[in-house]
C-alpha cells in the first residue's frame, strides 16, 4: 500500500497532481512549500498511489516533522491512517504531523491515532479597501534616530 523511499520521488508530478486535487477539493493546501520542494530531496517519504507523507528529520537528530496528503478519490479507506502511522514511525519521539486547515476527516485520523493539536495557525486578513496609501515616498516617513548603544560594565566589588 505504502512504500518508504530515500532520495526524491520517483514520479513528483505524481504528487504534486494528489496535492493539486486535494486541495481542490478541501479549499486549503495540504502541503507547505517546504514540502512540496521537498518531494524531490532526499526524504525519507511513504508515497501510495493516492496519497503521500513527506518526513522532515533534523540532521542534528532530534523528533521531525511530517505533512501528508491524501486525494480525494482515495479517501475513507484508510490510507491517511496508514501514511501517518507511517509518518509518526519515522518522525521519531516527540515529532509533529502538520495538518493544513481544520478539516474533519483530519480530525478523525487524528483522534484515531490518539494525535491531538497542539498548536493552531490562523491566516488573518482584512480588506484594503479603505485603508490609507503606503506613502510613495520614503522621504514621507518620520524617522526618529536611534541613540547610540551603550557599553556595560561590570563596576569592581
Amino acid at each position: 500500500m505504502t512504500a518508504v523511499q530515500r532520495g526524491p520521488v520517483a514520479d513528483p508530478d505524481a504528487v504534486r497532481a494528489i496535492a493539486a486535487e486535494a486541495e481542490a477539493a478541501d479549499g486549503v493546501a495540504p502541503l507547505s512549500e517546504q514540502f512540496l520542494l521537498g518531494i524531490e530531496g532526499d526524504g525519507p517519504h511513504l508515497v501510495a498511489p493516492a496519497g503521500y507523507a513527506g518526513v522532515v528529520v533534523p540532521p542534528a537528530g532530534g523528533p521531525g516533522a511530517a505533512e501528508v496528503v491524501v486525494a480525494p478519490s482515495g479517501r475513507r479507506r484508510g490510507l491517511g491512517r496508514a501514511l501517518v502511522t507511517g509518518a509518526l514511525e519515522l518522525v521519531g519521539d516527540g515529532g509533529t504531523v502538520w495538518a493544513h486547515g481544520d478539516l474533519p476527516a483530519a480530525r478523525a485520523v487524528a483522534a484515531g491515532l490518539g494525535l491531538t493539536a497542539v498548536r493552531i495557525l490562523l491566516n488573518l486578513r482584512r480588506p484594503l479597501t479603505g485603508a490609507e496609501p503606503a506613502p510613495s515616498n520614503p522621504r514621507a516617513c518620520a524617522c526618529a534616530p536611534t541613540p547610540a548603544p551603550r557599553t556595560m560594565r561590570r563596576s569592581s566589588p
